[in-house]
């Protein structure tokens, strides 16, 4: 098997006069920027017309400029919570029927309060119809979150943003974990003993934030829960008036991020301390791993899927439109090549390309060679290479260091090797990492791959898998590409689509479409991932306002779009951003159905999103054509806050207690067993699961006297049970605790 030489080739003027307004040219001189003007007119009309969304007793947020040195300008007490931006700008708080008064203020040059901004989280609730839930559109009621915990594991907070605090100017973050700061007092009570935990305002504002020159978990954090600030509200979260709790960091010991598990029971624990329901996010993950769901956290997770209220969302990952995943069929006895295209040195970046086989046990071994490729000279130019067969945990004498021979100067190529049979789902598995100093252009770190009749899976992190013109390397591509957690089967995995046209990321890119950078399933054991898609690209949301990188003279200073302050919101793209859209969601249908699972939350998607065109456009998979959802790009499509309360509405609305027909079914909700009676006969019973399947049924024959039927069998989650007889046809809402 050893391979020292390959060619892997081959765009009239008015002239009516009497119909024409002169308008006087007369000039007024006025502190009030034209929009500003607006907005007090149109709270004028407003009060005539009892229109009460924008009216004179409204706050706005306004920014204001000043003529040098101005210390008095506020002796009417008109404007409150000041904020000085610089020597001659400050931003305060301000009523509608007050700006005229602006005028009289002898060193204010002008004020603004800003042009209407088309803001993508606003797009993002109007196109997952979130903003109808807020009204109440079509529902009994409006939701916004109020009862529910919406817990954010992250880092990167500003627990000081006013996107945190209700209108009232009360904190919403309950409670903060920082599980890397040891310097305070961990959560036992929860069941950790280390970290630190801040309860209560004055002790978590004081913490400032978790980290300062980060606001990824700010921005995630406030596009599912944000209030939004007076004339801002635009820029509210999906969830504004639920209680937030933040977990920050991740092992405290190790540089790696597992103990997001123990951040997932934090939570959990106190949502159960506290009797309300969670919705948890995890905007993170992992492109490494067998991408099948069976890592021990993805299974924790799915021993979740299953518990009243507590539902568990993930980011499916960023990897779309990168050649980071390769697959090779065999058929017999084969060998295939991949090149690794992290050939340059960059310090001590190092790439790792993980190899996972898809028959299992011991039978299921593939061979590997290792070594440095030259494409210009069409050979192998290490003056090694490494060769083995995965079939176990094999005794590898890290590191290896690989020598290519170049003209001027060798390069160094170092290599680290692990292999195993994985115990949990019995795959072959191959990590090889690798480092160099190579400085040749041409050259590539390869692994031809040989196997008889098995499928082989490889993912590449910080690197690409490339087949260069005239060879016959195998090219990678976005499929099989979901990060783990988002793998696994009870978490509700979250793709994004585009809301605006900035940065669509390619020429086909559109409002509408999947955004560039949404990784795509399905899992290799072929499970549809991911579940459902939201609004991810571009999205505007809360910043960490102690974050240099968004501050002027910063590299991301670009990005921020509303100053608020010593406070500013701008924006982000990623899953990270589509995630927390269905969170907050999530967090709306918890509110109306405290018991809702992460299954029942599945089966509702998929009862409820949204196909449209987008959804259903045909694509290739690996030589076969797909659209209909659920699909490996889509999932059911986009998600719909709206069609999916009217949903839970409808089953809430289904009577358990029906004195007109002499039904009863008690105890609802149940843990085991429920009893039923009725005056009519009744031939069968049906239950079925939110997803419309069918679990359990049966014949009674009889009129029912406190009849038993055993649910012991069922999982935790919604039920409907209908009976049915010659004169009876009752369908009744069962809750399986």
């Amino acid at each position: 098997m050893l391979l020292l030489s390959i060619n892997l080739f081959s765009q009239q003027i008015f002239t009516d006069e009497s119909r024409i307004i002169k308008i006087d040219s007369k000039s007024e001189n006025s502190k009030l920027s034209l929009v500003t003007k607006s907005i007090l007119l149109q709270a004028k009309q407003n009060k005539n017309n009892s229109i009460t969304e924008v009216n004179l007793n409204s706050l706005l947020r306004i920014t204001l400029l000043f003529d040098g040195d101005c210390t008095n300008f506020n002796s009417s007490n008109i404007l409150s919570d000041i904020s000085k931006i610089s020597d001659n700008i400050s931003t305060a708080f301000i009523k509608v029927q007050d700006l005229p008064l602006l005028e009289s203020i002898q060193c204010l040059k002008y004020a603004d309060i800003g042009e209407k901004l088309e803001l993508e989280v606003s797009n993002a609730r109007n196109t997952t119809n979130t903003n109808s839930v807020h009204s109440g559109t079509g529902l009994s009621q409006s939701y916004t979150g109020t009862g529910v915990i919406v817990g954010i594991i992250d880092g990167g907070f500003d627990y000081t943003h006013p996107n945190f605090k209700d209108v009232n100017g009360n904190l919403r973050i309950s409670r903060v974990w920082e599980r890397t700061n040891s310097s305070g007092t961990p959560p036992s009570s929860l069941g950790f003993t280390y970290g630190s935990q801040f309860i209560g305002s004055t002790a978590i504002l004081s913490e400032l934030y978790d980290i300062q020159n980060k606001s990824h978990g700010t921005h995630v954090t406030g596009i599912a829960a944000g209030t939004g600030t007076s004339n801002l509200s635009l820029l509210k979260g999906m969830a504004p008036n639920s209680e937030i709790v933040l977990v920050s960091g991740f092992n405290p010991v190790t540089s790696n991020d597992n103990s997001y598990i123990d951040a997932i029971n934090y939570i959990k624990n106190y949502a159960n301390s506290v009797n309300k329901p969670a919705v948890i996010n995890m905007s993170f993950g992992s492109g490494i791993g067998p991408h099948d769901g069976t890592t021990l956290q993805e299974q924790a997770i799915n021993n979740l899927s299953n518990t009243p209220g507590l539902v568990l969302i993930a980011a499916a990952g960023n990897d779309g439109g990168m050649k980071k995943h390769a697959v090779n069929v065999f058929n017999g006895n084969q060998t295939k090549f991949i090149l690794n295209n992290k050939n340059l040195y960059s310090g001590n970046e190092e790439s790792i390309i993980d190899i996972w086989g898809n028959n299992q046990g011991n039978n299921s071994s593939f061979g590997v060679t290792i070594g440095v490729y030259n494409t210009s000279t069409q050979s192998y130019e290490s003056t090694q290479v490494l060769q083995f067969i995965v079939n176990g945990n094999l005794n590898f004498q890290n590191p290896y260091t690989l020598i290519d021979v170049d003209p001027i100067n060798n390069d160094n190529w170092y290599i680290t090797l692990f292999a195993e049979i994985n115990p949990l789902n019995n795959r072959p598995h191959l990590r090889i990492t690798c480092n160099s100093n190579n400085d040749n252009a041409s050259d590539f770190l390869t692994v031809a791959i040989q196997s008889i009749d098995d499928t082989i899976h490889s993912w590449c992190n910080n690197c690409e898998f490339d087949n260069p013109t005239g060879f016959n390397f195998t090219n990678g591509d976005d499929f099989f590409s979901i990060y783990s957690p988002g793998n696994a089967s009870g978490v509700v995995t979250v793709g994004s689509y585009n809301v605006t046209n900035e940065n669509l990321g390619n020429p086909s890119g559109t409002v509408g479409g999947l955004s560039y950078f949404s990784c795509k399933g399905p899992r290799i054991d072929f499970l549809i991932k991911p579940d459902v898609t939201a609004p991810g690209n571009r999205i505007v949301s809360s910043l960490n306002s102690f974050d240099t990188t968004y501050q002027s003279g910063g590299i991301s200073f670009s990005d921020v779009t509303n100053p608020y302050g010593t406070h500013s919101y701008g924006k982000m793209q990623g899953t990270s951003m589509a995630a927390p859209v269905v969170t907050g969601i999530v967090a709306l249908w918890l509110q109306a159905y405290p018991q809702l699972t992460t299954n029942n939350v599945l089966g509702i998607i998929g009862n409820t999103s949204i196909a449209d065109s987008e959804v259903t456009n045909p694509f290739n998979f690996y030589g076969t054509t797909y659209s209909t959802p659920p699909n490996v790009k889509w999932g059911y499509g986009k998600i719909d806050a709206l069609a999916g309360m009217q949903l839970i509405e409808q089953a809430l609305n289904i009577d358990t207690f029906d004195t007109t027909n002499n039904f009863i079914v008690y105890p609802n909700p149940t843990s085991s067993k429920i009893f039923i009676t009725s005056k009519e006969y009744v031939s069968s019973y049906e239950i079925y699961n939110t997803l419309g399947q069918k679990v359990k049924d049966g014949r009674f024959n009889a009129i029912l006297e406190q009849e038993e039927l055993d649910l012991t069998d069922l999982k935790s989650g919604m039920y409907i049970l209908n009976l049915k007889g010659e004169k009876v046809n009752k369908t009744v809402r069962i809750v399986k605790q």
